[in-house]
C-alpha cells in the first residue's frame, strides 16, 4: 500500500485509483477560487484531491463523481477521514447519467476530465470502461456541464495544452466562454504541456497567465510555491 499524501489540513491515499495523484491536479485546485460557492461538483474525482481542496477553500457542499468504482470508493474514504465529512460525498457515476440531489444546479464544476486521465490508462482498463459505455468526449463534457451549471456559475478544468482551442470552441457551442487561462510550463526549456481554464456564461474580461512549475535545476519555482502555499506543509 502506498503511503498517504499529507497536506496542511488533510491527508489522502490514491491506492486503487485509476490514476495517481499529480501536481497538475494540485495546480488546478490551488488556482480555482470557490469563494461564495454553495454547491460544487467534481467530475472524475479520482482520489478526491480537487473536492478536498475546494472544501478547504469554501463552505460549499461538494458532490464528487467517478466512473471508476475503486476511485469513487477511495475518494469517499478520504472524505470521511477529512475535516469536512459532512460536506463531501463521492458517487460511482458517469457525468452523462448524473442527476444532482434535489435537482440542484452547481455554482462551480471542477474537473481533471476522465477522457484526459483515461488516455493514460492501460489498454485493459480502457477496454473495461468502453464496454460500460462510459466514454466522455470534450463535446460531451461541455454539454453536460452547461446543463448542470447555474446561471452565475463557472467551470474550472485541467487539459493538455494542445486542447485549449478545442475546448474553447466546444464551450462556445454551449454558451460558455473563457474568463481565465493558466498555461503551465514544466521547466524553462520545455514547451507548455497543461492548461487550466475557467468558463462562465458571460464573454469578455479574459485573464491569461503562465506558470512555470520548476526551475532549470529541477527545484519547484517560487510561483508554484506561492500558488500552493495553503496546501503543502513544506517544500
Amino acid at each position: 500500500m502506498r503511503k498517504p499524501f499529507n497536506f496542511k489540513m488533510f491527508s489522502l491515499s490514491d491506492d486503487g485509483c485509476a490514476m495517481p495523484l499529480s501536481s497538475d491536479a494540485v495546480i488546478l485546485g490551488a488556482w480555482t477560487n470557490p469563494a461564495g460557492c454553495s454547491r460544487i461538483l467534481d467530475v472524475g474525482t479520482g482520489c478526491g484531491i480537487l473536492a478536498l481542496m475546494m472544501a478547504q477553500k469554501s463552505l460549499a457542499v461538494i458532490d464528487a463523481i467517478d466512473i471508476h468504482l475503486p476511485s469513487a470508493t477511495r475518494a469517499e474514504e478520504n472524505f470521511r477521514a477529512s475535516p469536512w465529512p459532512d460536506r463531501l460525498k463521492a458517487f460511482h457515476a458517469s457525468l452523462q447519467a448524473w442527476l444532482p440531489p434535489q435537482g440542484a444546479s452547481y455554482d462551480l464544476i471542477i474537473s481533471n476530465p476522465p477522457f484526459f486521465r483515461n488516455a493514460l490508462l492501460p489498454q485493459s482498463e480502457k477496454k473495461r470502461l468502453s464496454k460500460h459505455g462510459q466514454a466522455l468526449t470534450m463535446d460531451g463534457l461541455l454539454s453536460q456541464v452547461s446543463g448542470l451549471l447555474g446561471s452565475g456559475g463557472f467551470f474550472s478544468v485541467l487539459l493538455q495544452a494542445s486542447d485549449e482551442n478545442i475546448c474553447c470552441a466546444a464551450a462556445a457551442r454551449y454558451g460558455l466562454f473563457p474568463s481565465g487561462i493558466l498555461r503551465i510550463r514544466p521547466a524553462p526549456d520545455k514547451a507548455l504541456h497543461r492548461v487550466c481554464m475557467r468558463f462562465g456564461r458571460a464573454s469578455g474580461g479574459l485573464v491569461v497567465e503562465e506558470l512555470q512549475l520548476r526551475q532549470s535545476d529541477g527545484i519547484y519555482s517560487d510561483a508554484y510555491r506561492k500558488l500552493t502555499v495553503d496546501f503543502y506543509p513544506a517544500f
